[in-house]
């Protein structure tokens, strides 16, 4: 009985463990690197900080999240969520909607003139 009550535990602790994975764009480049855990249902819940990258492989995006459910690429529902922070990087010239969207999603106040690839590393506050 204690076996199997030990084959057991172990068997769960490998399905719910923390992991990281990749989401990769149909290019190849990499879009986001997660840190996720299997829930009893084996649907992935964000366990720590995620990051998401630009086309030309610069970290843009990092946040801390913990609960939400990851569901067609993004997470979605009650969580614990970090501000995002955005490291520097130089920012795509001209913007791509997918830059675009998640300043929006973020609310970082954005004008017609978001800053331009000068060469020079940009952070939004």
């Amino acid at each position: 009985m204690l076996g199997v009550v030990a084959v057991i535990a172990v068997g769960i602790g490998w399905w719910i463990r923390p992991q990281s994975c990749e989401l990769r764009r149909a290019d190849g480049t990499l879009e986001a690197t997660l840190r996720v855990k299997r829930d009893w249902r084996g649907n992935y819940i964000a366990c720590g900080e995620q990051a998401w990258f630009l086309r030309d492989g610069q970290c843009f995006r990092r946040q801390v999240i913990h609960g939400a459910l990851l569901r067609e690429r993004q997470f979605f529902g009650p969580g614990d969520y970090s501000s995002p922070v955005y490291p520097p990087h130089v920012p795509p010239d001209p913007p791509s909607a997918e830059y675009v969207a998640w300043l929006v999603r973020d609310r970082i106040p954005i004008s017609t003139d978001l800053p331009r690839t000068a060469g020079e590393s940009f952070s939004y506050p």
